[in-house]
């Protein structure tokens, strides 16, 4: 089941066999684990517990801002082999970008328990950020994406996870931009 990308296979970890030992190999993950949200923050054992009761084997909590993509990490080192993170910048949060995101995202994203870059993406349909601003934040995500190697940015073979709501025509015209250099970074 390894996929050739570094952040892939570590989530994934070795093959596994489904209960029944068949030689189909499965893991169940939750890519999109809101467990930063306050909601949780009660209950969060309880919440991890019953996920893995229900045979979650892993578990991934997207960074959404660098404060949740900081958050993100720190639970990873509370649930290690459990839970991991993304480091990104939502399309809603966009306008948060500043002067210290790139270097706290980089900063995320070096930790062996980021598996990805993201949530990234457009969604013009709220708004909570102007569409030109989504715009320029994903394309510095991208960017930094493809980037030079993990060692020194850790944003090089990371997958990028991309929400979109609208426009799709115009996520798909900057995906198209960054092509080239997203050919050996696979998104979700």
């Amino acid at each position: 089941m390894a996929s050739g990308n570094a952040g892939c296979d570590q989530l994934l970890g070795m093959e596994m066999k489904n209960e029944s030992g068949d030689d189909e190999n499965y893991i169940l993950v939750d890519i999109c684990a809101n467990l930063v949200n306050k909601k949780f923050s009660r209950d969060l054992e309880s919440v991890i517990q019953r996920a893995t009761d229900a045979g979650v084997k892993k578990m991934v909590v997207l960074g959404t801002s660098a404060h949740t993509s900081k958050e993100a990490l720190r639970l990873t080192r509370m649930h290690p082999g459990t839970v991991y993170c993304t480091a990104g910048i939502h399309p809603h949060d966009a306008k948060s970008w500043d002067d210290d995101t790139l270097e706290a995202l980089r900063s995320v994203a070096s930790s062996p328990e980021c598996v990805g870059i993201g949530e990234c993406g457009l969604d013009f349909s709220k708004n909570f950020s102007t569409p030109e601003c989504q715009v320029e934040v994903l394309e510095k995500q991208l960017v930094r994406t493809n980037a030079a190697g993990r060692n020194e940015t850790g944003w090089d073979q990371h997958p990028t996870y991309v929400a979109w709501t609208r426009p799709m025509r115009r996520l798909s015209q900057i995906a198209h931009s960054h092509q080239p250099r997203m050919s050996d970074s696979p998104g979700v």
